[in-house]
Order: structure tokens, then C-alpha cells, then sequence
């Protein structure tokens, strides 16, 4: 048996014309990998990132390096973010729209049910999709008698006299 050199991963099969495939990522790699996904899930349904840190037993501190360090990771961030606030507009429009059920209840026991309606979510959802619901509001600034802003530039010339300085301490 001969001993040939042994070629790095990855390197040029002069055989096969082929790259060798690069090495597998470890297990702390693929742990990693993992809790990113757990992450990212949690995240999507919650859109707070504590709480979906927890739930990928890491800090918030190593999700904010990974999103600056892993460009996927970060855009799969954003993705879920959005995610997570097309789901709380979905819940906004359906309390407004459809309201929620709640008991009635007489001498402690619940006797009947009815539905509740959130005028100030609707409200909301409308703002922000119909620019005619928004608040308008506008600021202007003017001078005496509704006249233009008078504005001032001064500059000041001041000339030292060495003589009259205190001597500087060594």
C-alpha cells in the first residue's frame, strides 16, 4: 500500500474534474442551526424577541450577533417579523369587524353571551389604510404680523491681547 497525500476538503478531484464536497458543520454548528429555527418560528407567532429567545434557549444578546453576522439569517428575521404584524392586523381587523364573544353573568353564573366590538381598533385599520381617517395636522412658523422668520447671523471677532493672558503652567 502507498501512501499518498492526503488533499484537503474541498479540494480539485483531478478524476473526476470535481470538487470533493466541503466538510460537514459540527455539532455545535448544527446546534446552532437549530436553535435559529426555533428561534425564528417563535419569533414569526410572537414577534418579540425575548421571548422567542427563550423558547431557543439563547440570549437576546446571541440572536442580535447572529442577525449581524448571518446575512440569511437576518433577512429570515425580517420575513418573520413581518410575519408576526400581518398577524396582529389580521387580529386588529377581525376584533373591529367581528368583535369578541363575553359572557354575561348573573349571581356569578354566566347566563348569556354577547359580542363586543372595538371601535378603536377599527379605527386603526382604517388610519392606516385610508389617508382620508388619519389625523392631519400641520405646523408653520411665522414672524411678527404673520410675516416670514427674521433670522440673524452674527460673528464675533475677538483678538487676544498675549499681554493681558495669565501665563500658561508648565
Amino acid at each position: 500500500m502507498t501512501n499518498k497525500p492526503k488533499k484537503p476538503r474541498g479540494a480539485q478531484n483531478k478524476r473526476s474534474g470535481g470538487t470533493r464536497p466541503t466538510p460537514k458543520p459540527s455539532v455545535a454548528e448544527r446546534a446552532a442551526a437549530q436553535r435559529r429555527e426555533k428561534f425564528l418560528a417563535e419569533f414569526r407567532q410572537s414577534g418579540v424577541v425575548s421571548r422567542a429567545a427563550k423558547v431557543a434557549g439563547v440570549s437576546r444578546e446571541r440572536v442580535y450577533q447572529w442577525r449581524d453576522q448571518h446575512e440569511e439569517f437576518a433577512q429570515a428575521w425580517d420575513e418573520a417579523f413581518q410575519e408576526a404584524v400581518d398577524s396582529l392586523e389580521a387580529e386588529a381587523w377581525r376584533r373591529g369587524r367581528d368583535g369578541v364573544e363575553k359572557p354575561v353573568t348573573f349571581q356569578g353564573k354566566i347566563t348569556d353571551h354577547y359580542t363586543e366590538y372595538s371601535d378603536p381598533l377599527l379605527m386603526f385599520c382604517l388610519r392606516a389604510h385610508r389617508s382620508h381617517f388619519r389625523e392631519k395636522s400641520q405646523l408653520e412658523l411665522s414672524g411678527p404680523g404673520g410675516g416670514p422668520l427674521q433670522t440673524v447671523t452674527r460673528i464675533e471677532r475677538v483678538i487676544v491681547d498675549p499681554k493681558n493672558e495669565p501665563e500658561a503652567k508648565e
